[in-house]
């Protein structure tokens, strides 16, 4: 059985599908209501599911820790909580696009062909964003942090706006706090820069890819 918690954060929906093991199926936020956050959850869990919204209370700690933690991120916030995933369920390369995600950190960006790289698939940017666009675990797995070569955008399936609004709050909260990354790891990093002009105009390092 698959419960399925969503609330509302001010003017925001958040909902979160999960199993008794406390294995994420499903994430979800929309600016739309909760009909539209639900699709969205219910589309990607399995065919022939079974769901309820009936969340024992026992249940109900880990829901609201889940969205909390999608409030934050939403909201352009440093999380540093980790859940498990239900990956199984998804093919392997997107469990392998998907995982690669996680270790952009808060307040950087890659690129699709930078992730291709990674995986020893340098052809294969497309297939990236293909894999992307198919999360079942947006703000927990940060795809928003995943834009083109050329330093555009680039898609996201809740919107782009939504993605850039989203990096900018991202962008505010790390020149707060001052973040600097000092272990990039394997995967090629660019600090967020994002202009005042409504646009990604920059984004340093870019040009290594």
């Amino acid at each position: 059985m698959i419960f399925i918690y969503s609330e509302k954060r001010k003017e925001i929906w958040f909902g979160v599908a999960f199993d008794e093991k406390q294995k994420i199926w499903a994430s979800a936020f929309s600016v739309k209501g909760k009909r539209s956050l639900l699709s969205f959850i219910i589309n990607h869990l399995p065919y022939n599911t079974n769901f309820t919204e009936n969340v024992r209370k026992k249940q109900l700690l880990f829901a609201r820790n889940v969205i909390n933690v999608l409030e934050a991120s939403y909201n352009g916030k440093c999380t540093k909580k980790y859940f498990n995933f239900a990956f199984a369920k998804l093919p392997k390369f997107t469990q392998s696009v998907l995982k690669t995600a996680l270790k952009i950190p808060h307040g950087y960006v890659t690129t699709y062909g930078n992730i291709a790289k990674e995986l020893g698939k340098k052809r294969a940017p497309r297939a990236v964003g293909n894999s992307f666009a198919a999360n079942p675990f947006p703000l927990l797995i940060p795809c928003h942090r995943v834009i083109r070569s050329n330093g555009k955008i680039g898609g996201y399936a809740l919107g782009r706006e939504i993605k850039q609004s989203i990096l900018r709050k991202e962008l505010e909260e790390s020149r707060r706090k001052k973040q600097k990354l000092t272990n990039q790891g394997l995967l090629w990093i660019n600090r967020l820069n994002i202009t005042l002009n409504s646009k990604i105009k920059e984004f340093p390092g870019l040009n290594n890819e």
